[in-house]
């Protein structure tokens, strides 16, 4: 499947190699208009789009505009947003933002490599972990990554003292 990725961070770059590795053709979009990303994606339309942001609420009414914009030249790409907002705040978005096809809920890679290999196989979505898109007009949230339990479980444990530590003398953990 043809992918473009536009994000203004650098951190993309493994997601990049890692769809490189599973097949599919990926680019990078470096554009600072939204008016230079429509054109640059129209040198070469893809299937899917994949816009995430790390300013997440400062950043998402840019990423609206630019979603709008695509959405209005190709009605037919996939558009995929992620990010911190989106995996906050996927319901608002998919009720929101009718240009937005799915939300990523999870920050972990494996979701994005399953779901990219679902929409090239055209295999249903609401068996891909760890998204979030419009099902029956009526946002869906599938079940989540298990890297993503992993991360929620390991944030729950981290915030409680470890039970040796009193007796090592500490009243806090770092």
């Amino acid at each position: 499947m043809k992918i473009a990725l536009f994000t203004p961070q650098l951190a993309p770059e493994l997601t990049h190699h890692l769809l490189r590795d599973a097949g599919h053709d990926v680019r990078f979009i470096n554009a600072v208009t939204t008016a230079d990303i429509t054109t640059e994606l129209g040198r070469d339309v893809p299937g899917a789009l994949l816009i995430g942001h790390s300013g997440s609420t400062s950043a998402h009414p840019v990423v609206l505009e630019v979603c709008a914009a695509v959405r209005a030249q190709w009605p037919n790409i996939t558009i995929v947003h992620g990010g911190d907002y989106p995996r906050l705040h996927w319901e608002k978005i998919l009720r929101e933002a009718p240009q937005i096809d799915i939300a990523l809920r999870c920050q972990c890679n494996t979701a994005i490599l399953t779901l990219m290999a679902a929409l090239a196989a055209r295999r249903p979505l609401a068996r891909v972990p760890g998204i979030a898109f419009r099902w029956a007009a009526e946002p869906f949230a599938t079940a989540p990554c298990p890297g993503e339990r992993n991360r929620e479980w390991f944030r729950h444990v981290r915030t409680r003292p470890l039970t040796g530590w009193p007796a090592a003398g500490r009243t806090a953990h770092p």
